[in-house]
């Protein structure tokens, strides 16, 4: 999402991925995903401040209008995504 109003950073709809994933039934599962560094103010916030704010960004899209969300969870994951650079392998040692 590039949308400087949202934290929300990217937003994945599993059924599109994994059709087994709802076996016949009109849920789904999506995936928002909130960017920031283990420690920091966004990293320390409650589960529940997440949550809220997941919601309000995925409804700010318009992507979901009226749907009820009928559970969450929120997975904190520490350094999930690589950067490679010139000298990428000397850091990392």
């Amino acid at each position: 999402m590039h949308a400087p109003e949202l934290e929300v950073g990217r937003i994945t709809n599993y059924r599109n991925w994994v059709g087994e994933l709802h076996h016949g039934l009109p849920q789904t599962i999506l995936s928002l995903e909130l960017w920031c560094d283990p420690g920091d103010s966004k990293w320390l916030q409650p589960d529940e401040r997440h949550v809220e704010r997941a919601i309000q960004d995925l409804h700010a899209t318009g992507l979901v209008k009226t749907a009820q969300i009928t559970g969450s969870q929120v997975i904190r994951v520490p350094n999930c995504y690589p950067v490679y650079d010139l000298g990428y392998k000397q850091h990392m040692d």
